[in-house]
């Protein structure tokens, strides 16, 4: 049977679906750790997704005194501020260079992300990106980083036609204590974070809400909460 991808079928479901290269185990699986973990710089020559200009890049870099500034992997990502359900990180694009896959970067660099946003703000709720259920190397590493697959967002008429149709999965991360809120390599960071003003936004994050996603991390994230 031939495979249809839903993403041909319904275009406005695909926007800010993350994308990763293939991600698995090697004998370099070690080359992540010598790494450098940080926001973007000015001088970096990265890029952000499409339509989330307002966004900020935080990015994998080779130690200066290997390869000044070589950007191995990056990471569009931004705040989105809620009536109902706190403040979400939401992360649009993952990206690793081709001669750099497959040795652990995207899970280690989405740990440090997320690790840099709750020091950054404790007060986010979770951490939240889309990817197509058919991006297997994504799925793998986006689960190594701490991320849980919560379900596709389409009618539950639909979802048995899962693996015929290739659907959308919301991926979550939630903070809780044990998520590092003090990163030493930051200290001179300054920049806030930004917060994402794109109109299809509220239409993706309906999707928790329809799925009861988001009352049920917000309502359990309230002892993390910092009281003003």
């Amino acid at each position: 049977m031939k495979i249809i991808h839903l993403a041909a079928l319904l275009t406005s479901t695909c926007l800010g679906a993350a994308s990763v290269a293939p991600e698995g185990s090697s004998a370099e699986a070690n080359f992540a750790a010598t790494l450098e973990y940080r926001r973007a710089r000015v001088s970096d020559h990265v890029r952000r997704e499409y339509g989330f200009e307002d966004a900020a890049v935080f990015v994998a870099a080779r130690p200066q005194s290997e390869d000044p500034d070589e950007i191995v992997a990056d990471a569009t990502f931004g705040l989105l501020s809620t009536p109902r359900h706190g403040e979400w990180l939401y992360i649009p694009r993952v990206f690793v260079r081709e001669e750099y896959r497959k040795r652990g970067v995207a899970p280690e660099m989405m740990r440090r992300l997320l690790e840099y946003v709750h020091w950054k703000n404790p007060r986010v709720v979770a951490g939240w990106l889309r990817v197509s259920s058919d991006n297997r190397g994504a799925i793998k590493a986006y689960k190594k980083a701490g991320f849980v697959d919560r379900g596709a967002a389409v009618p539950e008429e639909l979802k048995r036609y899962e693996g015929i149709f290739h659907f959308i999965h919301n991926f979550v991360y939630t903070f809780d204590a044990s998520t590092p809120s003090s990163l030493s390599s930051n200290d001179d960071d300054d920049d806030s974070l930004p917060y994402l003003k794109r109109s299809v936004m509220k239409p993706f994050f309906s999707e928790l809400i329809v799925e009861g996603i988001a009352d049920e991390l917000y309502s359990n994230s309230s002892s993390l909460l910092v009281k003003e």
